[in-house]
């Protein structure tokens, strides 16, 4: 069985967010909701060549695990998303850690309990002329003690129209492309059950939420998924086991 790790609930969502600079077409406000395709963006063209910093309240002090940015502009090698995390309202820091890059997402394993941290986000040679952060993530994480059946179902998405005109000559309207597909958990322990079923009753079908199959590490950068349930079926075993049958789908 593969074991399944997943982080539903997002503590930066709900803080209270200042920045260094932002565009005004693509506020900071933009890492705080789930479509991670409309970016936070630094003032153009004047403050990519400078440390960029978001700067999180959570409000109280949190205990956090997982923490994710999802899509971004910077360039292998020059660009980098280092977390600072203070004892004060942004005065002292305590310690940092950097997330490793990745070309569509960056996520980290971590422990931690704070209540104020920043995203620092450098790219001094971006040829864009800005720099660009999606959706970030930072909340706990579940991980299940039973693990699901490593031979389910994977289907790439492509929803683009082709059309042909009277001659055949085909032309296309390009959309985001994305995954679809199911995890089948053969028993959930009456634990797990209890924790799944109140992410459920927290997200739904609507909420996104960050999965990672057969965890390891700390890096998740390459195995971490942004996704949504769109289909949850239970099936009693025996006793107080049930098993567990989801459907899936990656946000876009």
């Amino acid at each position: 069985m593969s074991k399944l790790l997943l982080s539903s609930i997002n503590d930066w969502d709900a803080g209270t967010l200042t920045y260094t600079s932002q565009h005004p077409s693509f506020p900071a406000a933009y890492t705080q909701q789930r479509w991670y395709k409309k970016p936070w963006r630094s003032e153009y063209p004047a403050d990519h060549t400078t440390d960029q910093y978001l700067y999180m309240d959570l409000g109280s002090v949190k205990t956090f695990n997982f923490i994710g940015v999802k899509n971004h502009n910077l360039r292998t090698g020059t660009g980098s998303v280092t977390v600072y995390y203070y004892s004060d309202a942004f005065i002292t820091v305590v310690t940092s850690e950097v997330l490793t890059w990745h070309a569509a997402q960056m996520a980290l394993r971590t422990a931690r309990t704070y209540q104020y941290i920043a995203l620092k986000v450098t790219d001094p040679a971006n040829p864009d002329g800005y720099l660009e952060i999606g959706r970030v993530w930072v909340g706990l994480e579940l991980l299940l003690h039973y693990g699901f059946n490593p031979e389910h179902e994977y289907s790439p998405q492509d929803p683009s129209i082709i059309s042909a005109s009277d001659d055949g000559q085909e032309s296309s309207v390009q959309r985001s492309r994305f995954a679809e597909y199911n995890l089948v958990f053969d028993a959930m322990t009456p634990a797990d059950r209890i924790s799944l079923t109140t992410l459920f009753e927290a997200i739904g079908k609507s909420m996104p939420c960050f999965i990672v199959e057969a965890p390891t590490g700390t890096d998740f950068g390459l195995t971490a998924k942004y996704v949504r349930f769109t289909d949850w079926k239970e099936v009693h075993i025996a006793g107080a086991y049930w098993g567990l049958e989801v459907s899936l789908k990656t946000e876009r």
